[in-house]
């Protein structure tokens, strides 16, 4: 006979038991959770921001010979024949000198040499035989002027901090426009340091930080329920963008669903989703999205989505993506490629 339990232990005895099993399983939870960024393997983005910090390293010594001119650099130009002629000239902002008689003259970037051929050209129709000689007295090299931008009146070293631009690119002191976006932190410093070797100077070596990871977005156009533009707080893919825009509307063409990115290079790729099918045959692709992806949601079906692209959206899609994203602008865009 089997022991019989009193009625007032039976509540003590499943909680007893409630603390023993395991807890419920709970549901994955897919939207709002923290973006974990890899900051190696992070594709930079627009809005993403960047420290650069920047070192002088061991530099090539260097001659006259090979020495191109730089801005504030003294050059001297003499005339074996007319001395009268004889300047010593700072190279002025604009990279020109100012000489008698044939004026401005661009040299900046030139070797002594290269410059003392151009002059004697140039002189020729004005002077006898003219023997003309360059020398730079003075050197104000590329490394000393970044050296000059990176270090602070107080002796220590300055790291500059810069967004993506919207064109995706970063400026850089003596090379200009870099391109970040589409890059990884490790491919932008390899770019970096392939310029500044690429202008002669290997020894300005530059460290880019990733210190902020910019607004993630995405939009949802089409026939949704609620178009807009949408955070990506944790990976995203299109099933989930549509869900976060309200669900598709009556109209939606759901076997026709568009993604449309623009590559690293500037090309704009479009990609279909039949969502129907993949409801359907309980097969469900993970079409991750890339921040600035746009969703779109047509009416009527889209055959050939790259036709489709080229014909009614790029133009529209590159002026997006060449300035800060405008959402109404993206709206009219793909509306009119709708009509």
């Amino acid at each position: 006979m089997s022991p019989r339990i009193p009625a007032f232990a039976l509540p003590a005895l499943a909680g007893l038991l409630a603390s023993c099993s395991p807890p419920p399983p709970q549901a994955p939870q897919f939207f709002n959770q923290p973006r974990i960024v890899d900051t190696h393997r992070h594709e930079l983005q627009v809005g993403d921001v960047l420290e650069f910090v920047y070192t002088i390293g061991p530099q090539a010594p260097t001659t006259v010979g090979d020495y191109t001119i730089n801005v504030n650099d003294s050059v001297r130009v003499e005339f074996a024949y007319t001395p009268e002629f004889n300047r010593e000239v700072i190279v002025r902002p604009d990279g020109k000198i100012t000489l008698p008689i044939i004026g401005e003259v661009i040299a900046y970037g030139k070797t002594p040499s290269q410059l003392a051929e151009e002059l004697t050209e140039l002189y020729t129709s004005e002077l006898r035989n003219p023997f003309i000689t360059v020398d730079v007295p003075e050197f104000t090299s590329l490394t000393e002027q970044v050296a000059r931008s990176i270090i602070t009146p107080q002796g220590t070293t300055r790291n500059f901090v810069y967004p993506v631009r919207p064109d995706g690119m970063v400026t850089l002191v003596a090379i200009g426009d870099v391109q970040a976006f589409g890059k990884t932190v490790p491919e932008l410093s390899a770019a970096i340091a392939e310029a500044y070797t690429g202008i002669g100077h290997p020894e300005i070596q530059v460290t880019p930080i990733l210190t902020e990871v910019g607004a993630q977005q995405i939009y949802v156009l089409g026939e949704v329920n609620r178009e807009g533009i949408f955070e990506m707080a944790g990976d995203i893919d299109v099933m989930q963008a549509i869900a976060m825009a309200g669900g598709f509307n009556n109209e939606a063409n759901r076997r026709s669903v568009i993604i449309i990115r623009r590559l690293p290079d500037g090309t704009v790729q479009g990609q279909r989703v039949n969502v129907i099918g993949e409801i359907r045959d309980n097969q469900f692709t993970m079409n991750y999205l890339r921040p600035y992806d746009i969703v779109y949601v047509p009416r009527e079906y889209i055959a050939n989505v790259n036709i489709w692209i080229e014909q009614y959206v790029s133009r529209g899609i590159y002026a997006l993506f060449d300035r800060p994203i405008d959402y109404w602008i993206a709206i009219e865009t793909v509306r009119e490629a709708r009509q």
